[in-house]
């Protein structure tokens, strides 16, 4: 699965909600694909989200569309849409944390943020956007 390669420590990555950026968010940073080679996570493409779903039975390929994005400070509410029955959820994020948007790569709401803190260059995060992201196949029915 597109895992990011474990850090050289002990201690849990730290969130990028709570201060330090997540290491796996940040320019350089290696993930580890389902077929063993190493993909910087700049580079990634969304065929590797499908290849890895694809070749890892315990991992699903999952896409939500945002509906709504909210800015609240430095915050945001995204309220995304998801699986067949068009469930909704409502999930709170940084303004430079990036998602995975299908066919463009990553977004962010504020990419010059996200520049600064992870070193990614992103695409504007829009409504009608489809994310995706791996998600453990039990989580995934539906």
């Amino acid at each position: 699965a597109p895992a990011p390669a474990p850090p050289p420590r002990e201690e849990p990555p730290t969130s990028p909600e709570r201060g330090a950026p997540a290491p796996y968010f940040c320019r350089g940073a290696l993930i580890r694909l389902e077929d063993g080679s190493l993909r910087r996570v700049e580079e990634m493409r969304t065929e590797d989200f499908v290849m890895s779903a694809d070749r890892n039975g315990d991992l699903a390929l999952t896409q939500c569309t945002l509906l709504r994005i909210e800015e609240r400070g430095d915050r945001l509410a995204l309220t995304l849409t998801y699986d067949r029955n068009r469930s909704q959820v409502e999930l709170e994020s940084t303004v430079e944390h990036p998602f995975f948007v299908y066919g463009r790569g990553w977004a962010s709401y504020k990419p010059e943020r996200t520049m600064a803190r992870y070193g990614l260059r992103v695409q504007r995060l829009q409504v009608g956007d489809v994310c995706v992201s791996l998600v453990a196949r039990k989580h995934a029915a539906g």
